[in-house]
């Protein structure tokens, strides 16, 4: 019986181990694709582990500030949104997706740039279920104020797997919000969240208590300065959860200890960057010991285990003065841990960059900051998507610094070998070929030669999307007929 019941418990930790919290692990970037302009369409940053972590697709609609997506545990994408629609894996509007944030704003911006609430957007699961997630979400009126936090729900066991918009634009709370600062950390339990909002201009921090009935409660608390910026910047709890910092270039940074118990701030510190430039970000090192900075053209380092925090501010570097094309700088903005233990920044204006601090848990110029060190496929205007640490409370670490991130390479005007990436896969995968004017036939098979997948693949094109849902794990054959041209074939793994 001993026998038994340790093999048993050792199952279940196995179960337990095996279930990965990567609801982070891709990030989408870009503008709506139009095809007489090379530099639109979207990016994508894919931290699963595989080839070709950075690749194109075609984009629906631009990502601009207000930017949140969502994977499963094993790190597949479920569906995400620019604020003003939810878009499901497969790069369509979800069943009911329409309309997010439905209003006066929604109308102006929505066909052209993306809703423009920055860090406007957050998804969570919702605790104990594995179908159910909530978007919680900032409405912005004509005056340029959020005025109200809404939710909208996703069921994601509906339209095969695909989901579908159950709940939406449900308000919360009626108010005026400061845009830039909405943030998540899972309570002391592990299983519940805190959602952190505060409002305009004052020191006043909504709570909404996050748990398998939905919003269960609704709190406020005053602590610290009335704030006199009113919508940029950024907010960030620790990877412990244990303090909640906020920056922007009027206010600086506004720090406090959190209790993922109780939900409640203390412990005011006002620390200055004497940078006075209203863009900019926070993040902290995957340790927690370090707090980084961005303002507009400068980056700085905070230790938090220093006697004085003010004091050990520490400069790291300054934008360096290159501008893409001579027009669109790379000055500095969001910050964002990554799952690779990088902290990204995302630069200010129309870029294909993303700068980064290779080793933030390394003190000083050890950190290795490093500008422009990724390029993207197609250019970004500025948008960073807003994740809270998913992997608190799970047996996982905050990052994994054995992930590498590496870009499909640059192919030639005159390549002849079409490509497949990501490879391995879930989800989607891109297959890139040659410009020709001739019609191509993409056949897919499984291993026992049955064909799961035909398309007719349209003239003058180079890209196709290869949707991979129904598809069970394992290894596929692709066939690709030119008229005219041959016959390519290749491989693809499904994850």
């Amino acid at each position: 019986m001993k026998d038994y019941a340790t093999t048993g418990f050792f199952l279940l930790i196995s179960l337990w181990l095996s279930a990965q919290a990567k609801h982070d692990y891709i990030w989408l970037f870009g503008t709506k694709t139009q095809p007489e302009y090379s530099e639109t369409g979207g990016s994508v940053l894919d931290f699963n582990p595989g080839s070709g972590n950075i690749y194109s697709l075609d984009m629906p609609f631009t990502l601009n500030e207000t930017n949140a997506s969502i994977c499963d545990k094993d790190g597949t994408l479920l569906f995400y949104t620019n604020g003003c629609e939810i878009v499901n894996r497969n790069h369509l509007i979800m069943q009911n997706g329409y309309n997010i944030n439905s209003g006066e704003v929604h109308n102006i911006n929505c066909d052209n740039y993306g809703y423009e609430v920055l860090g406007g957007a957050m998804i969570l699961p919702l605790p104990n279920d594995s179908n159910n997630y909530y978007l919680f979400h900032l409405t912005e009126a004509i005056n340029g104020n959020a005025t109200s936090l809404n939710y909208s729900t996703v069921d994601m066991s509906k339209d095969n797997g695909l989901g579908k918009v159950m709940v939406k634009n449900q308000v919360l709370v009626e108010d005026v919000f400061h845009k830039g600062d909405l943030m998540a950390v899972r309570h002391a339990n592990n299983t519940d969240w805190w959602v952190i909002q505060p409002k305009k201009s004052s020191n006043t921090y909504y709570k909404l208590l996050f748990t398998a009935n939905g919003v269960d409660s609704i709190t406020t608390q005053q602590i610290g300065i009335s704030t006199l910026l009113s919508g940029s910047g950024q907010a960030v709890f620790s990877p412990d959860g244990s303090y909640f910092a906020r920056y922007n270039g009027i206010d600086h940074v506004l720090l406090f200890h959190f209790d993922r118990a109780t939900g409640e701030l203390s412990d005011f510190q006002q620390i200055f960057v004497d940078d006075p430039l209203y863009i900019g970000g926070v993040a902290f090192s995957p340790n927690g010991r370090f707090l980084y900075v961005s303002t507009h053209t400068n980056l700085f380092q905070f230790d938090m285990e220093a006697p004085d925090i003010q004091q050990s501010k520490t400069f790291i570097d300054t934008w360096d003065g290159y501008a893409v094309y001579g027009l669109s700088a790379t000055t500095f903005n969001r910050m964002l841990l990554a799952p690779d233990c990088k902290i990204y920044i995302a630069v200010y204006g129309g870029t294909p960059y993303f700068h980064v601090i290779q080793h933030p848990d390394m003190p000083g110029s050890a950190c290795d900051f490093e500008q422009r060190a990724i390029e993207l496929p197609k250019f970004n205007r500025f948008s960073m998507p807003n994740f809270p640490n998913y992997r608190l409370g799970t047996p996982y670490s905050v990052c994994d610094s054995n992930l590498v991130i590496s870009a499909i390479p640059s192919l030639p005007s005159d390549f002849q070998e079409p490509i497949i990436y990501p490879n391995p896969a879930a989800g989607f995968a891109t297959l890139r070929f040659p410009l020709s004017d001739k019609t191509r036939h993409l056949t897919i098979t499984n291993m026992s030669g049955q064909i799961v997948q035909q398309a007719n693949l349209p003239n003058m094109g180079t890209e196709h999307i290869i949707h991979l849902q129904g598809m069970p794990s394992g290894i596929y054959f692709i066939r690709l007929a030119i008229d005219g041209e041959g016959i390519w074939t290749g491989k693809l793994a499904v994850r």
